[in-house]
């Protein structure tokens, strides 16, 4: 998938088996065509710091869950 370079946007969940958010984002960062690609985070965590660090490794945003899409907040930052 990383291969076609056809995202618009990715939304990461922060925790994943095998392989977190943090550690893919770095590997998405590696190749040149994401590099202007927005990512997302998609978590639970409420923490400044960990949403600091999501921001820090490369990651655009944060969407917290859950996500109420009808009170026309996202929870998206920066």
């Amino acid at each position: 998938m990383l291969e076609e370079c056809t995202s618009d946007l990715i939304l990461m969940d922060v925790h994943m088996p095998e392989m977190d958010g943090i550690e893919a984002t770095h590997r998405i960062r590696e190749r040149a065509c994401y590099e202007h690609v927005p990512i997302r985070a998609v978590t639970a965590n409420v923490m400044e710091s960990d949403h600091l660090t999501y921001l820090a490794v490369g990651m655009n945003g944060i969407i917290t869950k859950p996500y109420d899409d009808d009170s026309g907040h996202n929870g998206t930052a920066a």
